[in-house]
């Protein structure tokens, strides 16, 4: 009877198991047409519970590029991650790509910093990020966050005070609490709701400088040459009229020598306005193919509480 029992057990076992993997194949395919129709909470939902009833390393991967594409690049870092461990732990051939993707993504994914003055309870403030209590622990350090804003919420004295952080992609944001220390008043008197601005990450700045730099030198060139080919032109009419009697053929030595000067000063002229040109040319291609910071759909547009109003921020 006992051996009856087991082999009903694992058989029961075997039909769960089997259950699952097709409840979460469906999920999987259910997840990826959410995800075509630009679905994207719907989508990821629906991955994490496949991935909850069959675990793998394509489920995951779908997870992080759900994520990914919806703008919540934090929860996509940490999902490729946890993919690229789960490749390792198996040497599944398609590490080293994954590999590169966290490499790559994490150049792009937000950090937050926040910070009390040195000297303040940083369990009495009840710090709160995005609605979830931030461990004291991490006071101080960067955070991986999402692009858009972020809501720090804490207590000083039985009052509660707030600050927003808008936030984008690839940039470093921190921001220090009005917190009081060794019990006395708040370093800083300020309102209780602040937005803190931030400075995005631009990869292609050094390379737009330099295309800006490069056309206006071919300006400049152009300018210069265009000065020249005038005077020469000046010169050589004038040496016609005064030494070659009108005609080319007519010239003293003066006017030969004159004429001669005035035709290599305008060729010059020739050769630096072609070079302002083509650097101007130069410029324009430089700048335009520069790099740019990439922004989510999801976090284009974004508008945040204040003190005086609403703050609208994000890319147009």
């Amino acid at each position: 009877m006992k051996y009856v029992a087991l082999s009903i057990l694992l058989a029961l076992a075997g039909t769960a198991s089997a259950d699952d993997k097709d409840k979460a194949d469906k999920l999987f395919k259910h997840g990826k047409k959410l995800m075509e129709q630009k679905h994207y909470a719907d989508a990821c939902a629906a991955f994490e519970q496949s991935a909850q009833l069959d675990p793998g390393i394509g489920v995951q991967l779908n997870i992080g590029l759900c994520y990914e594409e919806w703008g919540k690049l934090a929860l996509a870092w940490r999902s490729f991650v946890k993919a690229e461990q789960m490749a390792s732990d198996s040497k599944d051939s398609r590490l080293a790509r994954i590999h590169e993707r966290v490499q790559e993504l994490d150049q792009q994914v937000p950090r937050l910093t926040v910070r009390v003055p040195d000297g303040a309870d940083v369990e009495a403030l009840a710090i709160v990020l995005d609605g979830k209590p931030l461990d004291p622990e991490k006071v101080g350090k960067q955070q991986l966050v999402d692009p858009g804003p972020h809501l720090v919420e804490y207590t000083v004295d039985g009052q509660k005070k707030t600050k927003v952080i808008p936030i984008e992609r690839g940039a470093n944001a921190a921001v220090t609490l009005d917190a009081p220390v060794g019990g006395g008043k708040p370093h800083k008197d300020k309102p209780e709701r602040e937005v803190v601005r931030t400075t995005p990450h631009d990869p292609g700045r050094t390379q737009r400088i330099a295309a800006i730099a490069t056309g206006g030198a071919g300006v400049v060139a152009m300018g210069v040459a265009v000065g020249v080919a005038f005077a020469a032109r000046s010169s050589y009419r004038n040496a016609l009229a005064t030494d070659c009697n009108g005609s080319t053929t007519m010239c003293d030595p003066t006017g030969l020598s004159e004429t001669h000067s005035a035709r290599t000063n305008a060729n010059i002229a020739t050769v630096v306005f072609a070079i302002g040109g083509a650097a101007v040319a130069t410029g324009a291609v430089l700048y335009l193919i520069a790099p740019h910071a990439k922004r989510s759909t999801e976090h284009a547009l974004y508008v945040a509480p204040t003190l005086g109003g609403l703050v609208l921020g994000g890319g147009f």
